[in-house]
């Protein structure tokens, strides 16, 4: 019986149970192993019970877990689209800034989250070609839009079968308030220019910025020259010039994450209906991923989405970095992962 996988830290057998225990270096999970004669003795029911139970047990763990995230509540970007980049998708299919999405595929869409949940189901699950989606323009006119999703296949993304990647090579993007400084590496020229966690990015040189992207293609286009940046802390404003260095892969970088400071709606269910809808997303997760796997023995999707016991424990570490709730999510998708794959 192993706590965990990968590489064991602790092992001892117990004589009254007859049984090994052992805790492993990576506190994912686990596993079960019979003793071979005993489980080969069972009847086949007992046999086809035990083998599932494991898996059932997964399962259970990421129904209550999601029921648990929400029932707890949560802060979403809403639904309301920034300017699609020019020639992408969402712009070739006629949608706007401030476009609001309040359905998909006859589902209703309450958050962006939503909204990118329900297109890597049609990307990756289903390899939709196009999916219907049901837009609100300032006023309140609502307006059916078909997003051709075949057409981003040949986008950023589509070499690295990266579902999040082809998801925003289709030009879709919460609309974003400012541009917020999220870290700042040790080291590096953003720390040495003076930039601070938590610092807006106002503007790049002349030029207003309310999208991180922006603000990332006028590093990546700087070349190693100076850049001025107008940098707000909320409580004065400053000019900054920092000197982008190149990395190994010759794109150039100042050692700094930024992202999107978006307009958020505050979600949350009651129990029953948490309960519900976290039985409901395990389902759909658990399709989600036997259909990516019919896809990647297809040769439909790289072999390389199915991450080792390493990129796994690296996956972990980050999202507790992002809190606890995103840490939850995290082992909920594990454990249907693992479900998956053992039942197979």
């Amino acid at each position: 019986f192993s706590i965990g996988f990968g590489r064991t830290l602790l092992k001892w057998h117990s004589k009254r149970s007859n049984t090994e225990w052992v805790v492993a270096a990576i506190p994912l999970g686990g596993y079960v192993k019979m003793d071979e004669p005993q489980f080969e003795a069972k009847s086949l029911a007992a046999r086809a019970w035990i083998v599932f139970a494991g898996p059932l047990a997964n399962l259970i763990f990421a129904s209550l877990a999601y029921a648990v995230l929400f029932h707890s509540g949560r802060d979403e970007p809403i639904a309301v689209l920034a300017q699609p980049k020019v020639q992408s998708v969402a712009a070739s299919a006629g949608l706007r800034e401030g476009d609001r999405v309040v359905g998909i595929g006859g589902n209703e869409i309450v958050s962006f989250n939503d909204m990118r949940w329900r297109l890597a189901q049609a990307l990756v699950g289903e390899g939709a070609v196009s999916i219907s989606m049901k837009i609100e323009r300032a006023g309140g006119e609502v307006i059916a839009v078909v997003l051709p999703l075949a057409a981003s296949q040949g986008g950023e993304g589509a070499e690295s079968n990266d579902p999040s990647a082809t998801i925003a090579a289709l030009g879709l993007a919460p609309m974003s308030k400012s541009v917020r400084v999220i870290r700042v590496q040790e080291g590096s020229v953003a720390q040495s220019a003076g930039l601070r966690d938590g610092d807006r990015i106002l503007r790049v040189g002349q030029e207003e910025v309310r999208q991180p992207d922006v603000v990332i293609s006028r590093i990546k286009e700087s070349q190693g020259k100076p850049i001025e940046l107008m940098v707000s802390d909320g409580n004065q404003t400053e000019r900054v010039v920092i000197t982008a260095r190149a990395g190994q892969d010759g794109i150039f970088r100042i050692g700094a994450v930024v992202g999107a400071e978006v307009e958020t709606v505050h979600v949350s269910d009651g129990p029953l209906q948490a309960f519900a809808k976290g039985a409901t997303r395990t389902w759909e997760m658990s399709l989600l991923t036997v259909r990516a796997l019919g896809r990647m023995l297809a040769g439909e999707l790289s072999w390389r989405q199915i991450s080792g016991p390493v990129t796994i424990a690296d996956a972990a570490g980050q999202s507790a970095d992002n809190g606890l709730k995103a840490f939850v999510g995290f082992l909920a998708l594990i454990s249907i992962s693992i479900a998956v794959l053992n039942l197979l």
